[in-house]
């Protein structure tokens, strides 16, 4: 596996689990994505396999899978595409999204004319 990180605790993180240390090196990464990788055996403390719930002591070697910078990047980019291809039309009280149009309607303002479009 390419772009695997070997971080070694310092001497003032020691004694504490192993996710909140990784939470604090890594702010990127998220509770349920730390479990997975230990589930996995992704994320390893000195070649053993660790839970999250593992503590971590000064010294201990620390392997890190590498960077979600291409997962990051393809969740921005989708998020991108959605707002750009989105029309808002509110004269005619809808938004297109990819292609799909949604209707606003306000229950109580509305009229038979509304319907007759």
């Amino acid at each position: 596996m390419t772009g695997v990180q070997m971080q070694t605790v310092g001497e003032d993180e020691g004694d504490q689990r192993l996710d909140r240390w990784l939470k604090k090196r890594f702010p990127a990464l998220t509770q349920p994505m730390i479990e997975k990788m230990c589930r996995t055996g992704q994320i390893r403390v000195d070649s053993a396999r660790a839970k999250a719930s593992d503590r971590v002591t000064a010294g201990q070697t620390v392997r890190v899978p590498p960077p979600f910078e291409g997962l990051f990047e393809q969740a921005q980019a989708y998020v991108g595409r959605f707002f750009a291809e989105r029309l808002d039309c509110p004269e005619q009280a809808r938004i297109e999204i990819f292609g799909q149009r949604y209707m606003l309607v306000r229950a109580r303002s509305m009229s038979v004319e509304f319907f007759e479009m």
